[in-house]
């Protein structure tokens, strides 16, 4: 009885572990698949250090339900770009939602819904007027949303001829209305 429970058990064991590896396969596979990017999160230090809060400019605020969100951008990469951090745990414009914004880099901002915007943008830093525009329209804009940890998934490019086409494009993204 004893050596029929123990190979039982041997058998139960090599067949969890099968199964424990066809789902690290299948997750593997699915993230390879579905992964298009990688690296907005790669100087985190230098994007937290940036980082604003507010409502997407150029679009009626009143349509946005779900309170301010998290921005930040880098100008002297390769490709400037920002990412608009939205807090799915509805802690936007909070001080909650603040702290873990600030310190999201130690969790790849793990309770955050992150967006990626592509585009050609100056740093408002170093133009003569801050308040200035720092686009110049038409732009092309690629847009991403991130899977997992700074690993991020390819959403569209469209071209935008105006401030309020690009707001209308970040404010879909996120809300997801295609």
């Amino acid at each position: 009885m004893f050596k029929m429970n123990y190979y039982f058990f041997i058998l139960l064991i090599i067949g969890c572990n099968s199964s424990i590896d066809r789902h690290k396969e299948a997750t593997s596979e699915y993230l390879s698949n579905s992964l298009d990017t990688s690296g907005f999160f790669s100087n985190c230090q230098e994007l937290t250090g940036h980082l604003s809060s507010g409502y997407i400019q150029g679009i009626n605020r009143s349509k946005d339900s779900l309170g301010s969100f998290y921005f930040s951008a880098c100008y002297d990469c390769a490709q400037s770009f920002e990412v608009i951090f939205f807090h799915n745990k509805g802690e936007n414009g909070t001080e909650i939602g603040w702290k873990e914004a600030k310190n999201g880099c130690s969790d790849y901002f793990k309770n955050f819904d992150c967006f990626a915007f592509i585009y050609t943008m100056r740093d408002p830093d170093k133009q003569k007027d801050i308040h200035a525009m720092n686009i110049d329209f038409p732009i092309k804009v690629r847009t991403y949303k991130r899977v997992i940890n700074d690993n991020w998934k390819f959403i569209r490019e469209i071209k935008a001829k105006t401030f309020e086409e690009f707001s209308l494009l970040q404010f879909k993204t996120i809300y997801n209305l295609n």
